[in-house]
């Protein structure tokens, strides 16, 4: 699974899991290739409080 971090990188950079990418949630649909272009890929986004995540798991889901 390919967690991904998708708050701002300022709450990145205060507190993160090493090893886990930032790519902020209003930022998801146009860099999503950036850290895999596997289709078929399982991932995982997480923000503080799971508002943000929501919105961005909509935006590859509908690009398919």
């Amino acid at each position: 699974i390919l967690w991904i971090d998708v708050r701002s990188p300022e709450e990145y950079e205060q507190d993160s899991i090493a090893g886990d990418p930032n790519l902020p949630h209003d930022e998801i649909a146009a860099r999503i290739a950036t850290l895999t272009t596997d289709r078929n890929a399982e991932i995982a986004l997480y923000c503080s409080a799971g508002v943000r995540s929501l919105a961005a798991a909509r935006r590859p889901t509908a690009m398919g």
